[in-house]
């Protein structure tokens, strides 16, 4: 991810570690992600083709209950469990700060809303006006970490990425996706 690399850039090593150890994480999470959407990816266009509304948004529910649901429990481990599960995966090699946990631990929820919104509007033919909400969202992303890095901040990354997400994405996708089943594109 480039966040990684950008911290690496910026911070001392360790810091950058522990950064990348929680980035990894919380992407390794992600992936998991497809394992829920995948199966319902191709039916939404369809339903939505047929205006089949009811179906379209109990999915969109399904989807959101299960991988926001999952994003939550990883979430909350990683912020009250974090120190002990980097103990023993990294055999102390890497010790990420409690502000650190905590940061991903609300990230994780965010970007874990962020991808389910995006896939169900990509969906559903908005594709262009989720991906505009997702490129300004990259870019003040990028600049915050550069900022966050370069002033030894990095326990603080997490914190910046998730209040960017949720304003530039979270928020915006989250109003997209309601009302998007009600009007055809």
């Amino acid at each position: 991810a480039l966040s990684i690399i950008t911290v690496g850039l910026f911070a001392a090593p360790l810091p950058t570690a522990s950064f990348a150890a929680l980035m990894n994480a919380v992407l390794l999470y992600m992936a998991d992600h497809s394992l829920v959407v995948v199966p319902l990816r191709g039916a939404m266009p369809e339903a939505y083709s047929r205006a089949d509304f009811t179906w379209l948004t109990a999915a969109k529910k399904r989807i959101m209950i299960i991988i926001e649901g999952i994003a939550a429990v990883v979430g909350f481990c990683l912020a009250l469990f974090g120190l002990q599960v980097f103990a023993v995966w990294y055999q102390g090699s890497v010790a990420p700060s409690q502000t650190l946990l905590f940061g991903a631990g609300i990230y994780c929820v965010l970007f874990a809303i962020e991808v389910s919104h995006f896939t169900y509007l990509s969906s559903i033919g908005r594709l262009r006006e989720c991906s505009r909400v997702i490129l300004v969202k990259s870019l003040f992303c990028a600049v915050s970490v550069v900022l966050v890095a370069m002033n030894g901040m990095v326990d603080w990354a997490f914190w910046a990425l998730a209040t960017i997400t949720f304003t530039f994405s979270t928020v915006p996708l989250t109003v997209m996706a309601k009302r998007a089943p009600q009007s055809p594109a």
